[in-house]
């Protein structure tokens, strides 16, 4: 009898495929402060200077990514990728312990078509790893408490929990889920002694990182700046063009964090409350959506990138509510409508690759003797990937150094333009060189399906990076 290759392959297969498809593209703002970071690790010349920098869950996988395979794009999104097919995994794990293998495999389905997962599984951000953490964390804390077996696996649970912090210190909010979680075990089935191994496996690295962060920096309790950091963008300019709106219009929305994953979750949802099940796997779900959405109040933070946690119980609660179609081709048709509409979405969303305009913006100012003024983000990206260019700023009134080549990438000018109201362009000068387009890394034929959907991509000139050269 031929072996039969498991589910969770192909689905991690198809997983990783997405997220290669989107992992072409770089921000220039703190994707590229967390490489500096790393870079800056492995050099010996660690100083942060920002609170991005002091997340070593973020710079330290990446600083290895880079020892690995050198200084590259590629290396800087292998760990964000790694820990968005992993949290897949353990998603699968999690939901085999309270339900069937069905609705685990179908959780994973949808899990891994999720939008917003996809797109955090292919940038160098905190939310793909800080998703995995925390839900090997819970997966760990909530079946020894079933099962009850060493106290181990409760110190590996509070290492998950610390590692999570070290990726960002919002891990810090599951401290009150996780003791009424222990509060209603406590009530339920008494207390366990060996759960007090969990605050050791948090609090034992966590004395290690503040030991290092006093070497470093002269202070041991430098993670407390990401508190303050947050507030300070609360006030700032790129904030005030933000507020809850956008985020909850994310959140039901097709075209928003879950593709269409939302309405079954709501159904999965309110099927589990009526027959009570799933107490807990509910309790953390709200406590996660609450605390995202009052994040967001709070600091005026309109970013999908927030709901990646939610992420993996939408598709376990929508997995539950398609599971009780009693007819199986019904519920294997649905499943696949989902994963089918997923991919189409995701490519709808798909970043455009700007690491390849880069490499071709590289060749084409090849000259180190001529300097190149484009926006911050653009040459802060030429900067670190590629030092030889001599890549400088424009800044509003100067005069351009002649010759030099001049640099219009309207989509990083339009991030500017829109969220701080700067525009480092003086207007087309010179003689056009190339303009380079900003391709996208999807399937042709999902790419040319999602068109209809996202009709914004090159309208007005905004998909091409110019080069001009001047005089």
């Amino acid at each position: 009898m031929r072996h039969r290759i498991h589910p969770l392959i192909w689905i991690l297969t198809l997983a990783a495929l997405l997220r290669w498809q989107a992992a072409g593209s770089m921000r220039s703002s703190d994707d590229l402060d967390y490489a500096m970071g790393a870079r800056d690790l492995i050099q010996g010349k660690y100083k942060p200077e920002s609170f991005h920098q002091l997340r070593l869950g973020v710079i330290l996988p990446a600083a290895v990514g880079f020892l690995l395979f050198g200084l590259n794009h590629t290396a800087t999104v292998l760990w964000p990728m790694a820990a968005s097919l992993l949290s897949i995994a353990v998603l699968y794990a999690m939901v085999l312990l309270k339900s069937s293998q069905t609705v685990a495999t179908m959780a994973a389905l949808l899990l891994a078509v999720s939008t917003q997962h996809v797109l955090s599984g292919a940038e160098l951000f905190p939310d793909a790893a800080f998703t995995l953490w925390i839900l090997l964390g819970l997966y760990l804390f909530e079946r020894e408490r079933e099962e009850g077996r060493r106290p181990v696996f409760y110190a590996l649970a509070g290492l998950c929990f610390y590692a999570a912090f070290a990726t960002r210190i919002e891990a810090l909010k599951f401290a009150p889920a996780v003791v009424a979680v222990e509060a209603w075990f406590i009530r339920k089935r008494g207390v366990d002694r060996k759960a007090f191994w969990l605050p050791v496996g948090a609090l034992a690295p966590l004395v290690l990182e503040c030991g290092f962060f006093g070497l470093v920096t002269g202070h041991p309790l430098e993670r407390i700046r990401e508190v303050t950091a947050v507030q300070d963008w609360s006030q700032s300019t790129g904030s005030s063009n933000m507020g809850l709106w956008p985020m909850v219009k994310s959140l039901v929305s097709p075209w928003g964090a879950f593709g269409i994953a939302f309405p079954p979750a709501v159904a999965g949802v309110l099927r589990l409350k009526r027959e009570r099940r799933l107490g807990a796997p509910l309790f953390v779900a709200a406590y996660v959506l609450g605390s995202a959405l009052l994040v967001a109040a709070l600091y005026r933070l309109a970013d999908g990138r927030f709901y990646t946690l939610v992420g993996p119980f939408v598709a376990w609660f929508a997995a539950e509510a398609i599971a009780e179609i009693p007819w199986e081709r019904l519920r294997i048709g649905i499943a696949a409508g989902l994963a089918l509409s997923g991919v189409l979405l995701v490519h709808a969303r798909l970043p455009a690759d700007t690491m390849r305009a880069y490499a071709e913006l590289r060749e084409v100012t090849s000259s180190r003797d001529v300097p190149v003024f484009s926006d911050p983000r653009t040459v802060a990206a030429m900067k670190f990937y590629y030092p030889a260019v001599r890549a400088a700023q424009y800044r509003k009134g100067m005069d351009l150094e002649t010759p030099c080549w001049l640099v219009d990438h309207a989509r990083a000018r339009g991030i500017d333009r829109s969220m701080y109201g700067t525009d480092a362009y003086p207007g087309d000068q010179g003689t056009l060189v190339r303009s380079i387009p900003l391709t996208y890394r999807g399937l042709p034929g999902f790419m040319a399906a999602a068109g209809v959907l996202f009709r914004s991509r090159g309208v007005g000139g905004i998909e091409e990076i110019r080069v001009f050269r001047v005089p």
